[in-house]
């Protein structure tokens, strides 16, 4: 056999490409251009939570909000459908004057995927006591030292 010193050496051509991508990709294969983000962002505008929406596109959730940061054409395209998913159901709104399932179903869409802009303002902890809505803790005291006052709950009797 022959030993390595007296096989001849091979002579390689260096710089053959001067310019242009590498042939050759080293990593893993770029998951962006591997799934169907349009789906990823409709599921994701039409009010499907982000972890279960890419997780049926096969990525992880981190991955999502990763692309979120460091794409702005994926950010900007999801903004843009959000923006269509509202209009949309804003129309229908409108447009739906003598149908009330579909007034509430829609307004219901509205102010809960999209709570920042269509829900009623949070006013804070209420007391509730007999349907009785109590906004703070001296209105409620206020009524409990009125409720003592009454005369049944002291054990008298107008008689």
């Amino acid at each position: 056999m022959d030993s390595p010193k007296e096989r001849p050496k091979r002579s390689r051509r260096k710089a053959v490409r001067k310019s242009g991508p590498s042939q050759r990709k080293l990593g893993r294969p770029n998951k962006f251009d591997q799934i169907d983000t349009a789906k990823l962002i409709s599921d994701v505008a039409e009010g499907v939570p982000v972890p279960i929406a890419s997780m049926a596109v096969g990525i992880d959730p981190k991955t999502f909000y990763r692309w979120l940061d460091d794409r702005p054409d994926f950010a900007q395209a999801l903004a843009a459908e959000k923006q269509n998913v509202i209009m949309e159901a804003l129309d229908g709104i409108k447009s739906c004057s003598t149908k009330e399932r579909e007034f509430r179903q829609l307004t219901w869409f509205l102010e809960t995927v999209y709570r920042d802009f269509f829900a009623p303002p949070d006013k804070g902890f209420n007391f509730t006591q007999n349907n009785l809505m109590l906004g703070d803790l001296d209105e409620a005291r206020q009524i409990l030292d009125a409720a003592k006052a009454l005369p049944y709950r002291n054990g008298q009797t107008d008689n």
